[in-house]
């Protein structure tokens, strides 16, 4: 199978009433500096083009300048980007579809990329056991 190293358009989670259902009856998994909550986003009339959306978010309340919020942002896509299709293949192996996932950043300084990498990964091999 050939991996797709996109993150593309479609597999953004962008819609309000999704964030908000996977934050009420999402399962959470902590990996830090990474809290991840993730679950079966709910049906929706319009046909969905990708099967697993994912959103990050950086607190402002932590990181007052918008650059820096930015470039952690920045480093979380980067790293799930990278990894995704691995956890697509387990996924897809538990016959899992319409998935959402929230990557939540925790940490009070800015992360090396190592750090996020490792965290993403972590949360990634948790799907991959039976």
């Amino acid at each position: 199978m050939n991996a797709d190293f996109h993150f593309r358009k479609n597999e953004k989670l962008k819609d309000p009433s999704a964030i908000e259902s996977l934050f009420e009856n999402g399962r959470k998994v902590q990996h830090y500096p990474l809290l991840f909550i993730y679950g079966a986003l709910p049906s929706t009339a319009e046909t969905v083009e990708a099967d697993y959306r994912c959103a990050f978010t950086v607190s402002k309340r932590k990181f007052r300048k918008a650059t820096d919020r930015n470039r952690i942002k920045r480093l979380m896509r980067e790293a799930y980007r990278l990894q995704k299709h691995l956890l697509y293949q387990n996924l897809q192996a538990q016959h899992i579809s319409q998935m959402g996932i929230v990557v939540l950043y925790l940490g009070k300084e800015i992360p090396e990329y190592k750090v996020i990498f490792d965290s993403v990964n972590r949360f990634i091999l948790k799907f991959s056991k039976p």
